[in-house]
């Protein structure tokens, strides 16, 4: 990404100004799609001591509602704004991924009845959930609401409604292309931006760059690019295993 970057390829990337910065902006994940992982090897650390305290209905519950009435603080006294910057580097945004992190292990501890029993009724629920939450995001968007309650607990209840509609999809067979997910999720970036970059450079020359092409171009390259991903990814695994091994770390 750095040297994309410096070829003019790539344009939306801060680059550090020295070694150090740029090696903290590699490890804060600021040139690829993978900034949850940060958040997740910190929630790994601290969540032996968080299990004593969510394994319990009451004690957990308010350190849920405390996590969440922190966001709302944040959110009105001008620390955290809408939309959110997922690399930023603070307490804040720490606190806002720990929410739904919590919301997971708090219903997997306490909840395991109501989140694990699949039934048609949670569906059919479910479903006119997200159907009216769909409804009502035309309407926050058209009005431009900006809230911090609307906004949060919007997704709580939206993630929380998908979990239960996930049991009406049929199960499927999993092939061997679908195993390459991983891959796509953490190249696509540097392709795709890349690629665009490139189209646009030859659309520009020739006098023809905009308008529908730009359409067009935005509909076509993601395929285009999740086909050629998951052709180099065949090669890799099937002709340069230990390199497909390193990219990966062994998914798929």
């Amino acid at each position: 990404m750095i040297g994309l970057s410096k070829a003019g390829l790539i344009k939306n990337i801060t680059i550090g100004k020295n070694v150090w910065n740029i090696l903290f902006q590699i490890l804060n994940a600021e040139f690829s799609p993978l900034w949850f992982v940060k958040y997740l090897m910190l929630f790994v650390i601290v969540s032996p001591i968080v299990y004593y305290v969510i394994r319990n209905k009451f004690s957990g519950l308010i350190l849920l509602i405390c996590c969440i009435g922190m966001n709302f603080i944040f959110y009105y006294n001008g620390i955290m704004q809408i939309p959110l910057n997922v690399n930023a580097n603070n307490f804040v945004m720490f606190n806002y991924q720990w929410i739904y992190y919590l919301i997971g292990g708090y219903a997997a501890l306490n909840l395991k009845s109501l989140v694990e029993a699949g039934n048609k009724k949670k569906v059919y629920i479910g479903l006119v959930i997200i159907l009216l939450l769909i409804s009502s995001y035309i309407l926050i968007d058209k009005f431009h609401v900006r809230n911090a309650v609307i906004s949060h607990g919007w997704r709580i209840i939206y993630i929380c409604a998908l979990w239960f509609v996930f049991d009406v999809l049929p199960e499927i067979k999993v092939k061997s292309w679908m195993k390459n997910s991983f891959f796509l999720y953490c190249s696509h970036l540097m392709v795709l931006q890349c690629f665009q970059r490139v189209i646009d450079l030859i659309l520009e020359k020739i006098g023809i760059a905009g308008g529908v092409l730009s359409i067009i171009e935005y509909i076509i390259v993601p395929w285009m690019i999740i086909g050629l991903l998951l052709v180099i990814a065949e090669f890799l695994k099937r002709y340069t295993p230990d390199i497909w091994k390193l990219f990966t770390g062994g998914r798929g």
